[in-house]
């Protein structure tokens, strides 16, 4: 009998630890005075951190349970998300809550997720709170509604009201945190007109501590112009030159921890080009067709994150032509007998993306200049449009 109590009591102790769901998290919270006090917060559901903060200052101690009407804020460090304490009205009247914030910008974005439906609160730059409420039947647009769908998000119309292009971006896209936080920074960087920052408070921890890696899918035009020598170890030179169709895949490898805007940009394109050339004072011409892969790793660097990026590329280039045809004579064979040898080279360019709801759009304008040895030189201009995912 006794055996069977003590059981009972361990079962009872498990039962209420595990309701406890004590998961601690280093944080900090700010006080009514603005002081910033570090410890351990307990990560729960976001319907209970809506309502309450368990706050431990230190590690084994017992928890200081915070209301909305006791403190400013609290944040969680290991992914930023961040709790204000808001006074909102809800159906059931006015209320102080823990919202979580998303996006402080233009317009600020919080979230609260409810049983039955998820509040955005949007925050204009006037001061005036917007609340949209979705439901599971609003969140998808579909045929059968539209007018529903359409009830639910004008306040977010309102608040998006200086752009067109956001409030149709929103109309097509599903009702999500993830989409209302891309949608409210891409409206924030369309409309800002000074140095204001857009910050997302929210990040993942992994992703932000890893390598990101973004591919680069382009087609183009390549203007190359290449210079040989017609005899070994002569200075006449034969000069070709002209225009060809071009592959491009390349992968940009940026580090968010340590820049935001220097990006490694390993590259990998092919160029064809059939042209021909003629030396009038040694009354000689000769017809070349060739494929040049090219193999390049430099710097990207942009200013912008907005709806339009202008980004600066630099860096070194290898390549080598993998095959040629040509009417050479055989005293003239130099070029294509060292096909199988680099050419070294920098190149530096110039583009403009735009971010589409998947992916982005890229068109580029780059120089490349590649030599090997004193031989021959290979230039080129290359146009190209990329779609980046």
């Amino acid at each position: 009998m006794k055996r069977t109590i003590l059981l009972l009591c361990a079962l009872w102790g498990s039962l209420t630890f595990a309701l406890a769901q004590v998961n601690p998290q280093e944080g900090y919270l700010i006080t009514l005075d603005n002081d910033t006090i570090h410890g351990l917060i307990d990560y729960r559901t976001a319907a209970q951190n809506a309502r309450e903060c368990h706050f431990y200052p230190s590690e084994g101690g017992t928890p200081t349970i915070y209301t909305p009407q006791d403190i400013l804020a609290y944040r969680f460090l290991n992914d930023g998300k961040y709790y204000v304490s808001r006074s909102v009205h809800l159906e059931e009247g006015p209320s102080k809550l823990f919202l979580e914030y998303l996006i402080e910008g233009i317009v600020n974005l919080y979230y609260l997720p409810q049983r039955l439906e998820d509040l955005y609160f949007l925050e204009d730059e006037h001061g005036e709170m917007h609340l949209c409420r979705i439901t599971p039947q609003v969140a998808e647009s579909t045929d059968d509604n539209v007018q529903e769908r359409r009830a639910a998000l004008t306040p977010a119309f309102t608040a998006f009201r200086r752009s067109t292009r956001t409030t149709n971006r929103l109309w097509e896209s599903a009702i999500t945190k993830k989409n209302m936080t891309r949608l409210t920074k891409a409206y924030h960087h369309e409309i800002c007109t000074d140095e204001q920052e857009c910050i997302q408070f929210e990040y993942d921890a992994r992703k932000e501590q890893a390598v990101k890696i973004r591919w680069n899918l382009g087609v183009g035009a390549s203007i190359t112009t290449l210079s040989v020598p017609v005899v070994l170890e002569q200075p006449e030179k034969l000069k070709f030159s002209g225009a060809g169709p071009q592959i491009r895949v390349a992968a940009d490898a940026c580090f968010p921890r340590f820049s935001k805007g220097f990006i490694v940009q390993p590259a990998i394109a092919l160029s064809y080009l059939m042209t021909s050339a003629t030396h009038r004072a040694l009354d000689y011409s000769a017809k070349l067709c060739l494929y040049d892969l090219q193999l390049g790793a430099g710097y990207r660097f942009t200013t912008a994150d907005g709806a339009f990026s202008p980004i600066l590329r630099a860096g070194f280039v290898i390549s080598s032509v993998i095959h040629a045809d040509s009417e050479y004579p055989s005293a003239a064979m130099v070029y294509l007998d060292k096909q199988a040898e680099f050419h070294t080279g920098y190149y530096l360019g110039i583009s403009l993306q735009h971010e589409l709801q998947r992916g982005a759009l890229q068109l580029s304008l780059t120089y490349q200049k590649r030599n090997d040895s004193e031989i021959s030189r290979l230039s080129s201009l290359d146009l190209g449009i990329a779609y980046c995912f």
